[in-house]
């Protein structure tokens, strides 16, 4: 819960505010110079795909704004969000930090309740989104058979896979399968063939295990849940 003095501006009406202390040691010394706490916006336009590099964000919000550029980001998706209710909390967002990790030093698993959740960045069923229509796929054979419809249909497409498989005949990334790298890179890819400016953004969804819940709600998200 919010202390009064805290702006309504900062919280954006709600009675709840966010507090969290990065690790990249350019923000760390920003701070440090400032001596102050920042409250920032997302460096995206609402909705759209987050920037993982200082490129992504002048792409996305136009030259005129300055840019501290530390590097790419390590992680890649936004962190984890977490609503403290005394002993008791709940997950409001998923990211890297797992929510058995969580649990562990809290000493108690999370409130599954959805009653009453505060706000929290990245709630909305469409978030995180490129600007080509998105359509995800269970398994590589599903994808493949989408594509050679769509090809017939004389659309262009391009694809994000993760792991070893048949290949479709477009613009292809392939990831590693690995939950850190794929969070890592996951931004960066979608960018990428985003810019191809095809029809349509052809990808492969990872396992649907604890490991990949945060990149599962990101995708999720980013197609607003077209899975086929």
């Amino acid at each position: 819960p919010a202390q009064a003095h805290v702006s309504m501006v900062i919280r954006a009406g709600e009675p709840t505010i966010a507090l969290r202390i990065p690790s990249h040691p350019m923000t760390l010394e920003l701070l440090k110079q400032s001596g102050l706490g920042l409250a920032a916006p997302s460096a995206n336009k609402y909705t759209q795909l987050s920037p993982t590099t200082a490129m992504h964000v002048q792409a996305g919000l136009g030259k005129d704004i300055s840019v501290l550029d530390g590097g790419a980001c390590q992680v890649g998706i936004e962190s984890t969000i977490v609503s403290v209710e005394g002993d008791d909390w709940r997950l409001l967002r998923h990211g890297m930090i797992a929510e058995d990790a969580i649990a562990h030093v809290a000493g108690r698993p999370a409130l599954k309740s959805t009653d009453h959740l505060p706000k929290a960045p990245g709630q909305h069923l469409l978030h995180y989104s490129p600007r080509t229509r998105l359509l995800l796929f269970k398994d590589r054979a599903s994808l493949n058979r989408e594509f050679e419809t769509l090809s017939l249909a004389k659309l262009q497409c391009a694809a994000l896979l993760i792991g070893e498989g048949e290949i479709p005949r477009c613009h292809v990334i392939t990831l590693e399968n690995d939950p850190a790298l794929v969070a890592e890179q996951l931004y960066s890819a979608l960018h990428t063939l985003d810019d191809f400016s095809v029809d349509r953004l052809l990808v492969e969804l990872p396992p649907d295990t604890p490991a990949w819940a945060a990149v599962q709600d990101r995708l999720s998200r980013a197609s607003y849940k077209t899975v086929l």
